[in-house]
C-alpha cells in the first residue's frame, strides 16, 4: 500500500510540472483550415525561423529565440530583409501559464 502511495505521488509531481507549450525545432509544421501552413523551417544565426506559407509560397516568417524566459520574437524576415526587433519582444512567457496572466512587448 505504501509502494502505491509513493507511486502515486510521484505521479502527480510529474503531471504538474510544468511542460514545453509551443512546439519548436525543425521541421515542426501545422495547417489550418484556411489552408495556412506553418513550418519551422531552419535555424538561422541561432534563431529558429517560423515560416508561414499559402498555396506551399512564403508570406512571412518570424525569428524566434527559446529561452529560460520564455519564446523571444527577435525579428521578422520580408523577402530577404531581416527587420529585427531591438528589444525582442516577448511572444510566450515561461511555463507555466496562468489563467489570467498577461504580458507584452515594449
Amino acid at each position: 500500500m505504501k509502494r502505491m502511495a509513493i507511486l502515486a505521488l510521484l505521479l502527480v509531481g510529474v503531471l504538474a510540472a510544468p511542460t514545453a507549450y509551443y512546439p519548436n525545432g525543425v521541421g515542426y509544421s501545422w495547417t489550418y483550415s484556411t489552408g495556412m501552413e506553418q513550418v519551422f523551417t531552419r535555424e538561422q544565426n541561432g534563431l529558429l525561423v517560423f515560416e508561414r506559407r499559402l498555396a506551399k509560397q512564403p508570406v512571412s516568417a518570424d525569428l524566434l529565440r527559446y529561452t529560460d524566459n520564455g519564446v523571444l520574437l527577435e525579428g521578422l524576415l520580408v523577402g530577404q530583409a531581416v527587420q529585427r526587433y531591438n528589444p525582442p519582444l516577448l511572444l510566450y512567457p515561461a511555463p507555466p501559464l496562468v489563467l489570467g496572466q498577461e504580458w507584452g512587448g515594449a
